[in-house]
């Protein structure tokens, strides 16, 4: 707000509002020091969105190392089919199933 840089803020909004958001991103970027995981970086993994992250939370595990950056983010470059195979192995319940076949389906319509 300070900086007078248009945004637009959503809380707790539907899955189909959230599948149409991470769709028309052209890049996410989580800048975070410290971070519990974001939840974001698998949302966007299992969504096929591009991502670059600091080395916070889950992004090791997800993330390909080129998608990790500490200082310049411009050294970062998105692995979109890197992230999305990680995701996909990932054993975190059925939570990542879920997400996975809610992203899988709007990411197959973006394609169509």
């Amino acid at each position: 707000n300070s900086l007078n840089i248009p945004f637009h803020y959503f809380e707790m909004i539907n899955t189909a509002t959230l599948n149409e958001l991470y769709n028309i991103l052209d890049l996410y970027i989580v800048s975070s020091r410290i971070e519990g995981g974001p939840q974001a970086i698998l949302e966007c993994a299992i969504s096929k969105t591009p991502i670059v992250s600091t080395d916070v939370g889950i992004a090791g595990e997800v993330l390909h190392q080129k998608s990790i950056f500490k200082n310049q983010i411009n050294d970062a470059k998105p692995n979109i089919e890197f992230a999305y195979k990680k995701a996909e192995k990932l054993e975190l319940s059925n939570l990542i199933r879920k997400y996975s076949s809610m992203f899988e389906t709007i990411y197959q319509t973006r394609i169509n």
